[in-house]
């Protein structure tokens, strides 16, 4: 819990600086290239370890995000790990992201099928959910699960829709048994 209120507001504060220095969409985009290095094991685990000096998480990072992410990012990252706050920076770049969604009103979407879906199935599903969440942008995240046999799994927000062959079989086993 308290390593999620810190990421909070420490995303609040970059959100915030970048909306003033307008350089909001380029921070969005440095936070999600940030989420995604915090998915490698070994940065991750590096920025978590309080053994590892501040001047080696400082040197790996600037190698790792310089060219890639902007100066107010490069300056927050080196922020936070001088204020050995480094193992927040995972949630920091999510919560970020969240904000920002959050901001734009664009709704992330997982979908999860059996087989890949087409265009106009996909453009049905992102009207639907438009129409039940009154979202401005849905961003639709599809993933191929051939364990479910058939049908779908959609989650966004705290809901789940289980529409998926597996989920039915696994009822109709239960009122068997």
């Amino acid at each position: 819990m308290k390593n999620k209120r810190i990421a909070q507001r420490y995303a609040k504060a970059i959100f915030d600086l970048a909306l003033e220095q307008n350089v909001f969409e380029q921070t969005n985009k440095d936070m999600q290239y940030l989420r995604e290095l915090s998915q490698v094991k070994e940065y991750r685990n590096m920025l978590k370890n309080p053994i590892v000096p501040v001047d080696k998480k400082q040197s790996t990072s600037k190698t790792l995000l310089d060219n890639k992410v902007g100066e107010l990012t490069i300056a927050f990252v080196s922020l936070i790990i001088r204020k050995e706050r480094s193992y927040a920076l995972p949630g920091i770049a999510e919560a970020f992201v969240e904000m920002y969604n959050t901001y734009k009103k664009i709704l992330p979407v997982n979908i999860h099928t059996a087989v890949p879906i087409n265009s106009k199935i996909r453009e049905r599903v992102i009207e639907k959910i438009k129409e039940q969440t009154f979202s401005e942008e849905v961003l639709l995240n599809e993933n191929v699960d051939e364990d479910l046999l058939g049908g779908f799994i959609l989650r966004y927000k705290d809901k789940l829709y289980d529409a998926s062959v597996k989920r039915q079989l696994s009822e109709m086993r239960k009122e068997l048994i």
